[in-house]
């Protein structure tokens, strides 16, 4: 382990993306450290239910054991404290990267916010699979990771299972990206299809959610705001220009007819909740709402489990990505993904 750059890494949230962080971690350790001369040690973790601390590093399988057996990594023997928040876990890990994956909130981004601004204060490199800090506060986390001089990285946020963002920042340098349209939202997308079908709009819904891949509360998928907050992501980090949640016109699939829907399909054609930004005179313009899409129109072809991006160019005529499939590890590689761009990059 000598021979290999240690990179000591705090998880604030332990829930889906962060368990499956770690199993991808100790899956590919192996590879990274011979490939890449990087070795992850996850130092500090903190969930829901408290946090727990281990300098030398947490044996990655018996973290997330303890933390599915018993509901939260502070029940770890000797390492574990249950009254300690994520914040504490960050000021006490001596880590050099923070990875935030706790619940977004997009009413003030905290608690996330507050984690990310006292990491990069803490000198750590920053990866967000939270959305809700880049929604409220996008120019500010720039601001800060520049005074600071550390890297922040967010491709789960942008959406998991597309690896878009170094085309959109590549083709936005070179004012060369005219707009971008695309499909990001698994669970509106499995309502209209079903809907397509003759099922009622609240059984869809009942049957995503037993399937386990719609929340609780579907509101942010099914009003089109998670989408906007994709899109959102997208558009700043190709433009730069700061934009929030607010700027952004959504309608979401609620409002849709049933009959409508099949209709279309009859017709070959079909209804999704499209994410679409125009760049206009420097400025942008972003708007989220269901379109009726011709049968031949690339966005028409995608499943309900994939994604689906189509980037407009000034020279290059349109330009797509699919992500097909969307899989448990989709969120956990693009986390990891960004780690070891940071750590690559960051020396």
């Amino acid at each position: 382990m000598n021979s290999y750059r240690e990179i000591k890494v705090v998880i604030a949230g332990y829930g889906y993306v962060g368990r499956g962080l770690t199993d991808l971690i100790l899956a590919e350790r192996t590879r990274i450290a011979k490939e890449c001369g990087l070795y992850f040690s996850v130092v500090a973790v903190a969930d829901a239910g408290g946090i727990a601390i281990c300098p030398q590093g947490f044996p990655l399988a018996k973290l997330h054991t303890i933390a599915w057996d018993t509901g939260s990594v502070a029940h770890y023997p000797e390492y574990g404290q249950r009254h300690l928040t994520a914040l504490e876990a960050i000021e006490l890990s001596g880590a050099q990267m923070m990875v935030e994956c706790t619940t977004s909130d997009y009413n003030n981004a905290e608690p996330a916010i507050t984690h990310v601004m006292q990491a990069l204060s803490l000198s750590m490199d920053i990866v967000l699979a939270n959305k809700g800090p880049l929604a409220l506060f996008d120019l500010p986390i720039r601001e800060a990771g520049r005074r600071y001089g550390k890297g922040i990285a967010y491709s789960c946020a942008a959406g998991t299972g597309l690896e878009v963002l170094p085309l959109l920042s590549s083709l936005a340098d070179a004012g060369e990206l005219l707009g971008i349209r695309g499909i990001f939202n698994a669970t509106s997308e499995y309502i209209l299809r079903q809907l397509q079908q003759g099922i009622p709009f609240a059984d869809a819904v009942t049957a995503a959610q037993q399937a386990g891949f719609a929340e609780k509360d579907p509101s942010l998928d099914i009003q089109g705001f998670d989408s906007a907050v994709k899109l959102l992501i997208q558009s700043n980090h190709a433009w730069g220009r700061g934009k929030t949640i607010r700027d952004i016109q959504i309608t979401g699939i609620e409002g849709l007819s049933a009959s409508d829907i099949r209709h279309a399909a009859v017709a070959g054609n079909r209804y999704s909740l499209v994410a679409e930004a125009e760049e206009n005179e420097g400025d942008y313009t972003l708007k989220v709402a269901p379109c009726l899409l011709q049968g031949d129109d690339p966005l028409a072809r995608i499943t309900w489990k994939d994604k689906v991006i189509e980037l407009n160019t000034r020279t290059q005529g349109r330009q797509l990505l699919y992500g097909l499939g969307g899989s448990a590890s989709s969120a956990a590689g693009s986390v990891l993904a960004d780690m070891l761009r940071l750590s690559l990059t960051y020396r």
